[in-house]
């Protein structure tokens, strides 16, 4: 691959993977590694198995390149892909692309600058979450789900949840 190419592909804002033709990661950019490290590791499976799915459904050996989109829903947005697959028997390759799409991204008010992370909380939270679902819903250990509930109650002066999500949450059906 020419020094350009993978340049374009390694700061690309999209995350990439490269699969080789029994599916093992060949390749990753940056954007890549920080979506699966804030999204679970169980993310890069999940794409890795819709690329066996798929492969398994569109058995053409005659067509060196075929493509595969679509969208994984989580409680905390949405991860878009596409699949390619190209070359033949054991030349093939998977290359994933795809976007993370957070739900919070438009409904968060800016006066308070909160992480990416804490947007996160603080959305699923309002869905009537404990802690320990939260833990759960995102791959985090319990203390840390606490530490930044601490965190975004100092951040936004609340003394109770409903009031931190009153706060930080804009629901446009609030005002009718």
């Amino acid at each position: 691959m020419p020094p350009d190419v993978f340049r374009l592909l390694h700061s690309s804002y999209q995350g990439i993977c490269i699969l080789n033709w029994n599916f093992k990661k060949k390749y990753q950019n940056e954007s890549a590694k920080k979506i699966f490290a804030e999204r679970c590791p169980e993310l890069f499976q999940q794409l890795e198995k819709i690329c066996r799915n798929f492969s398994e459904m569109v058995n053409d050996v005659n067509n060196p390149l075929i493509s595969h989109s679509g969208m994984l829903h989580f409680l905390s947005g949405t991860l878009v892909f596409s699949c390619l697959r190209l070359g033949k028997a054991e030349k093939t390759c998977y290359y994933i692309i795809f976007d993370y799409i957070s739900l919070l991204e438009n409904e968060l008010t800016n006066e308070i600058a909160l992480t990416p992370r804490e947007r996160e909380i603080v959305q699923i939270m309002a869905m009537g979450k404990t802690n320990k679902e939260i833990s759960k819903i995102l791959c985090i250990g319990l203390e840390t789900v606490k530490s930044h509930i601490r965190n975004l109650f100092a951040k936004t002066g609340a003394t109770s949840r409903v009031e931190l999500i009153g706060k930080v949450l804009q629901l446009p059906r609030q005002a009718q």
